[in-house]
């Protein structure tokens, strides 16, 4: 079976690191042939190139998160290809929100454009456009929650056609040596601290400010490590950031590391207490998956996929979305609780034995033979 993977790159964490690690447990079974996504590419020699590429596979599955199939335009670019594929294509759905929250209405601060936003985002048309047309069609649909597959049966999805298959867990990465303990000791000035730690993408549903929020509320010796690269390019965003770290004085206590590379990621952990996923929207969900491969307590906000990733794993303490005082007693809690954090550790490392990424790639490997096997 030869499967054409339509993906963005490999990251340290987000759709990229998932789409790594499924490839990675894949090739055993099958052979599995990247293919970059095309971030809106135009020019007619790399479409056709792209094309040829996807129509040499039995099949094709596309890793779907708008911002790399051009983004919320009308004409994206994925639509104009899938009219053009000769092979199956099966999607996993990365991103399930609907139009209004992908563009973002609520949080516009300028009423014309917001007013536009929201007239745009109830358009009958231009909803099918965004929320169901990326999917619909496909011979399936991997989501990876409950949530997510309801709000894809509320665009009338066929249920047959989706799947659910949760993340696997990475392998636990060999110890890091303590040069590289030292060398991020020493950049963030963290001996004595306790540290806790946002990983992944930064952007706006990230949630960056209420963690800051929260911080400002613990004893000083409590840090925070904000490390990833930017959402979506918006590099404004962490210019924003650091100018916000200091104008409340957080500057000695809170750091945005932008340029993390994937070896620096085991040291990065090892001096790590509790790993913060606060989002007030689904986002980089996958690096809190990344960070039970390490044995890390994770405390993230209440939204359904940590919801449904706590009652797989136990690993996980939860506090309501945007409440920053309650962020703030729950970390202060874990940070001074050395026994709840080695429980919450544990149960870390048992879901990560359950759900290596070879249970994954089986999963999706009987899909891919069911979507085979039907008549076309």
């Amino acid at each position: 079976m030869k499967v054409a993977f339509w993906t963005p790159p490999p990251a340290p964490s987000g759709v990229g690191a998932y789409a790594a690690h499924l490839a990675e447990a894949l090739r055993p079974h099958v052979d599995v042939r990247i293919v970059p996504a095309p971030f809106g590419e135009r020019d007619p020699a790399a479409v056709a190139e792209t094309l040829a590429q996807l129509n040499d596979a039995d099949l094709v599955h596309i890793q779907h998160d708008y911002p790399f199939w051009g983004g919320f335009a009308p004409g994206a670019g994925l639509l104009s290809y899938y009219r053009r594929l000769k092979a199956p294509r099966v999607v996993t759905a990365h991103n399930t929100r609907r139009a209004g929250d992908l563009l973002r209405v609520a949080d516009e601060p300028r009423r014309r454009q917001r007013l536009a936003k929201g007239l745009l985002s109830s358009l009958p048309r231009y909803r099918s456009r965004l929320e169901r047309e990326p999917f619909a069609g496909a011979a399936a649909v991997i989501v990876h929650t409950g949530a997510d597959l309801g709000r894809l049966l509320e665009r009338r999805l066929n249920r047959a056609q989706l799947r659910i298959i949760p993340p696997g867990v990475p392998p636990p990465p060999e110890p890091p040596s303590e040069a590289a303990l030292e060398s991020l000791r020493r950049r963030f000035n963290l001996g004595g601290s306790r540290l806790a730690t946002m990983f992944g993408f930064v952007g706006r549903d990230s949630g960056c400010e209420l963690a800051l929020q929260a911080l400002a509320r613990l004893p000083p010796q409590v840090k925070l490590l904000i490390a990833g690269g930017d959402e979506e390019g918006v590099i404004w965003y962490l210019g924003a950031l650091r100018a916000g770290i200091q104008a409340q004085g957080l500057q000695d206590r809170a750091f945005v590391y932008k340029e993390l590379e994937v070896r620096e990621i085991p040291a990065l952990m090892a001096l790590t207490d509790v790993v913060l996923a606060p989002f007030t929207a689904d986002a980089d969900l996958y690096s809190a998956v990344v960070a039970l491969s390490h044995g890390k307590p994770v405390l993230a906000a209440d939204l359904p996929f940590f919801g449904e990733l706590r009652a797989l794993s136990g690993a996980l303490e939860l506090f309501p979305p945007g409440d920053a005082a309650a962020l703030a007693d729950r970390l202060g809690f874990l940070l001074a609780s050395g026994g709840t954090r080695a429980k919450l550790a544990a149960q870390a490392r048992t879901y990560a034995a359950q759900r290596p990424w070879s249970v994954v790639a089986e999963e999706t490997l009987q899909l891919y033979r069911q979507v085979l096997s039907q008549p076309e």
